[in-house]
This record gives C-alpha cells, structure tokens and sequence, in this order.
C-alpha cells in the first residue's frame, strides 16, 4: 500500500462521514462500564490510527497493532504517544496483557477462515486481563453484504481531491471489493487500484471461536459504531 493511497483512504472515510472521535468514546464508555479502572488498550488493525488519536486520550497506555508499515506511518502521525507494532492480526505475541483489546472497522474480516479467526481469537486470549474485556466490531455475514454493486465516493485531503469507485462481488464466501482511486493534484492524477477480500463470517464463527480460546463472548447484533454489531469477550471465570 502506498502512502498516496492511505491519504486517499483516509479522505474517502472522512467524506462518508466516519466520526472516530464517537466511536472511540462510545466504545470508550463500554471498556470504563466493564473495567472502570482500565489503564492500558490494543487496538488491533489500527490502520491510520483514527481511533488511536483519540484512545491515547482516554488511556495513558495505549498500543496499536497493524500489517502496513504505510497505515502505521499514518498512525504514528496521528496518536504520537501510542505505541505502534506491525503484526499478523491472526497471530501475534507482544508478551502483555491488556485491560482492553479492541478490533473494530470489521478488521477481522480480513482472515482468511475459520482456523485463522480461531488463531486471531487466541491472540486476543492471551493478551486480556483476567479483569480485561475484548470488544470486536463483526464484518457482514454473506446474507447482509450488498454483492454486484458498484459504489463512487469522493474526498478532499489538503490540495488532493480523492474519488473511489469500488465494485463488489462474492466469490467462494468471501466479499471481493475491488476499488479504484483516482488522487487528483494541480499537477498530476494518480490512479491507484486496490483488491480486498474479507471473509463473510457467520455470527457464529466469531462467538465459536472466541468461546474456543477460553473467552465468554456475546453478540448485540444493533449496537456497535457502525451499526453492525458488537460482540464482547471476556475471560471466563
């Protein structure tokens, strides 16, 4: 991933109207309802560090987690006092535990499969507090994701004017989003093209596999900062 294209993702979500200020103070209020005294927090897929700006204002020991070295130079910009790790969400270790671990934005979508959502869930297992709560926004279940649609969103990052067009389909149970950037300058176009696929899990996956890694997990289906859900997660007992 290029820098140009983390400026272009930013500048999309921005226009759609994405408000990382709220979904980290609501999900901020969760984690101080389950562990009023929670110091420390992981956010897992932290990507430009949206949430983190703000988390680092909430936590006095804060830790973001991510696979692109681009999205955390972004991160590193916009939460200066996080510390920041490229790991394998499906499978890291950082030989600590937390008050909270958070994976929100449907990041999880992002594994390949069962196995590897069950390897993810045993990271976070690891990672928790006996006291520590997970809390983890779901990507959609492959009776929920729009696929055939073609979607075009535009952004402005400073003097960058950003459109995305993505086309959506599902192929073998996974969504396949094809999106196409075009980071228009005074002096130049820059046409970026991009491919993600995310897993179309079942509700139930999650769940099994978080219960699997030891963890008591429950889903509300109407809650989360996006609308699609939140589960929470805590170590039984």
């Amino acid at each position: 991933m290029a820098y140009e294209s983390a400026i272009a993702y930013d500048a999309v979500h921005a226009a759609r109207g994405k408000d990382y200020a709220a979904e980290a103070a609501q999900i901020a209020a969760h984690i101080r309802a389950a562990v009023p005294h929670a110091t420390s927090l992981l956010d897992l897929a932290c990507g430009s560090g949206g949430h983190l700006a703000y988390f680092q204002r909430k936590f006095p020991d804060v830790m973001g987690l991510d696979a692109s070295p681009v999205m955390l130079a972004a991160a590193a910009i916009r939460a200066p006092t996080a510390q920041l790790v490229q790991g394998d969400l499906a499978d890291f270790e950082l030989g600590r535990r937390f008050d909270a671990v958070v994976c929100l934005f449907s990041s999880l979508g992002y594994l390949r499969d069962t196995g590897g959502l069950r390897c993810a869930a045993a990271s976070i297992a690891r990672h928790l507090k006996a006291s520590g709560i997970a809390l983890i926004e779901p990507w959609f279940t492959i009776e929920q994701f729009g696929a055939g649609r073609i979607s075009i969103d535009t952004g402005q990052a400073g003097d960058r004017t950003v459109a995305r067009i993505t086309r959506s389909s599902v192929a073998a149970g996974r969504a396949v989003m094809v999106m196409d950037y075009l980071v228009a300058q005074p002096e130049a176009t820059e046409h970026i093209t991009e491919r993600h696929e995310m897993t179309l899990f079942a509700h139930a996956d999650y769940l099994d596999a978080l219960r699997t890694a030891g963890l008591d997990a429950q889903m509300d289906v109407d809650a989360g900062p996006t609308g699609r859900g939140l589960i929470t997660a805590r170590p039984e007992g």
